[in-house]
């Protein structure tokens, strides 16, 4: 509508105008959007467009967009960010993942005005992968039990969303590095400072003492031990991977990545230099130290994510059939995660060494 009476000599010229005026309005508290009806999406479409988790999962960045999934629809909010009343980093905490329970639990679903904005964002429906009544036997912590491949798809989605919290999480976390902070910064003016170099340290520091111990912790050698035991591998052990990752985690160059942000806070406190100097004295000491924090922490989640979600695509694309063919597939997706881990700690170690 604003772009039908805006000035412009073509029509991307009126568009683009259109854009921004309404983001212009937004930010100035001028826009309200009434919406009265009592319409929720596909269940009126004949024919629904269906999405995998595993398509989901990898829309939760500025690349590749904002997607989330609500009571089994997928929304692609991306829009929605910009104009949501809570901030963009609330949407962004559960993009690329299921979202219900977060949407529930402020009682959005109870508001009608609400809720029908869903249908301004809908994409389609979630699928469901067929695997009848297809099930095996799964090691645990009680010993030999049933359950279903139904089951085992679940607990692979379910670390899987874990992995995509702590991705959110990363984001969020370092994305301060492009914010004002201080108040000698502006959106126009933004610097790297002493506090920010802080605050990038600490997001590291979560990462390598609390997101990836929890992960890789208890959640990952239950998968690993639901799987060997459900594909039927006796030749497996099942406290390989709580060994493997012991064992990666006690290296020399694990313990200087675990220790870095604690090394880089007293680096801070030791140089005198770090205040009296110009602005842009701490981008040029601190500057590539950021740079390599916020690039493999990103990179190690991601190849995290990444990984599960290859498992989780041979559910999906094999349903019923997973277990008889795709065994081998599944037990090498979770064979791999070790090296993932060793290659993080390598990478930050060795490009800590050369700053």
């Amino acid at each position: 509508m604003i772009a039908r009476f805006a000035e412009g000599e073509t029509e991307e010229e009126r568009t683009e105008f259109a854009r921004k005026t309404f983001y212009r309005l937004i930010g100035e508290d001028r826009f309200m959007l009434e919406i009265f009806t009592t319409y929720a999406g596909t269940h009126f479409d004949k024919v629904k467009q269906q999405y995998n988790i595993s398509d989901v999962v990898l829309h939760n960045d500025d690349e590749h967009g904002y997607w989330i999934i609500i009571s089994g629809r997928v929304y692609d909010v991306n829009e929605f960010n910009h104009i949501h009343p809570g901030g963009a980093k609330i949407i962004q905490s559960y993009s690329g993942m299921d979202g219900t329970l977060a949407y529930q639990k402020i009682e959005h679903h109870l508001n009608s005005e609400v809720d029908a904005m869903l249908g301004m964002y809908e994409l389609g429906v979630l699928r469901t992968p067929d695997f009848g009544q297809e099930w095996g036997v799964a090691m645990s912590s009680k010993g030999l039990r049933l359950i279903t491949l139904r089951d085992a798809y679940y607990a692979w989605v379910d670390l899987l969303y874990m992995i995509m919290e702590i991705e959110n999480a990363i984001l969020n976390d370092f994305r301060v590095r492009n914010e004002p902070l201080a108040n000698i910064e502006t959106f126009e003016q933004i610097l790297l400072t002493p506090i920010k170099v802080h605050e990038l340290g600490l997001a590291h520091e979560r990462l390598v003492t609390n997101y990836l111990t929890n992960v890789l912790g208890t959640p990952m050698e239950t998968l690993w031990s639901l799987t060997i035991g459900l594909v039927g591998n006796k030749n497996l052990n099942g406290y390989w991977m709580c060994d493997q990752l012991a064992d990666i985690h006690e290296t020399e160059r694990a313990q200087t990545v675990i220790h870095l942000a604690r090394s880089v806070r007293e680096r801070i406190k030791q140089d005198e230099k770090r205040l009296a100097e110009s602005n842009g004295y701490v981008e040029d000491h601190y500057g590539m130290l950021c740079d390599l924090l916020e690039r493999e922490d990103r990179r190690v989640i991601r190849d995290l994510k990444l990984a599960v979600r290859e498992g989780l695509q041979v559910f999906e694309e094999l349903e019923q059939h997973t277990i008889r063919d795709g065994s081998d597939r599944l037990l090498a997706v979770l064979q791999g995660i070790p090296a993932i881990l060793e290659d993080f700690y390598t990478r930050v170690s060795d490009g800590y060494s050369l700053l």
